[in-house]
């Protein structure tokens, strides 16, 4: 499959966001694990701060878009990934026997399906009679 060179170019920032969102999210963890905050609250800080700045750097940095509506989308696609990934790790891992490697894999996988379920919700446009439409320049 080719890709068009403004498509490539897109999909590489978006994994160039992908790992400043990943630093950021560790960051805010290890923040709160700092301050002697339990692990779990950290980790759910990390995880509501974290869709939030992702939301917005993905929608702005990669597919140009600043409307806050489509947020609720993105969660839903954000928890999607999340059980696709957890049932992919699971079934590969029994075959090689390593989280490792799985976790590898499954992120290469799920990558691509977010760049591309993304691509979706950020393409979407409202029209005069407040309908979706999908923008293809995008």
């Amino acid at each position: 499959m080719k890709l068009n060179k403004a498509l490539q170019k897109q999909f590489l920032i978006f994994l160039c966001v992908g790992v400043m969102n990943t630093i950021f999210g560790y960051s805010i963890f290890a923040f709160f694990i700092f301050l002697n905050t339990p692990y779990y609250l950290a980790l759910l800080f990390a995880a509501v701060l974290g869709l939030m700045f992702n939301f917005i750097t993905t929608g702005r940095i990669v597919f140009k878009n600043k409307r806050f509506c489509v947020f609720y989308k993105f969660i839903m696609i954000n928890t999607l990934l999340y059980f696709i990934h957890i049932t992919l790790i699971k079934f590969i891992n029994r075959s090689i026997n390593n989280f490792y490697i799985s976790g590898l894999l499954t992120m290469s996988l799920t990558s691509i399906l977010s760049f591309y379920l993304n691509k979706r919700i950020f393409s979407i446009k409202v029209n005069i009679n407040n309908r979706e439409i999908l923008d293809e320049t995008n």
